[in-house]
């Protein structure tokens, strides 16, 4: 079992290095000497790795997945990126990446949202519709699917100590 050391979550940048390399973050109340007594929380954060290009025959549209996740894209425009008919493309996209293109822009836009949520005070209805969602209520939604805590309390736990 691989120990780590105490990490303090002062400031931004580090709580999302931990989170960005899928540290544990575990959120303690600590005496005087620092020991810690009781744990407050504790938060798994999942984020994907950028896709490998595995299949240059989808790259065009990963390429453009990646700089446009915010904005509404049609199946059909993606295709239409890469040559191919959307059924040969869809199939061919979730071979290459793992996912659905509806799962991996939903993952594209909530790692960006906790990029913001840790990196700024922004609201979370602004952070919402930054990464794309015009429902803040669906976005709170996926969120809360995804990694078993809103928005809010996500930022919260990331930043107590």
């Amino acid at each position: 079992m691989k120990t780590l050391l105490p990490l303090e979550l002062t400031d931004s940048k580090k709580v999302l290095e931990a989170a960005m390399s899928g540290q544990k973050i575990a959120v303690f109340v600590v005496d005087e000497d620092e020991n810690p007594q009781k744990r407050l929380s504790a938060l798994r954060v999942k984020f994907f790795d950028d896709i490998e290009e595995k299949n240059d025959l989808v790259a065009p549209a990963v390429r453009y997945l990646n700089n446009n996740y915010q904005k509404e894209t049609k199946l059909e425009r993606l295709a239409d990126l890469c040559d191919l008919s959307p059924s040969y493309f869809s199939r061919l996209f979730n071979k290459s990446t793992g996912k659905s293109v509806k799962d991996y822009v939903k993952s594209l836009r909530l790692k960006r949202a906790c990029e913001l949520l840790l990196s700024t005070d922004r609201t979370v209805v602004n952070i919402a519709a930054e990464v794309g969602y015009v429902d803040c209520g669906y976005f709170c939604k996926l969120f809360k699917k995804e990694f078993a805590c809103t928005p809010l309390e996500y930022r919260k736990n990331a930043f107590l100590v």
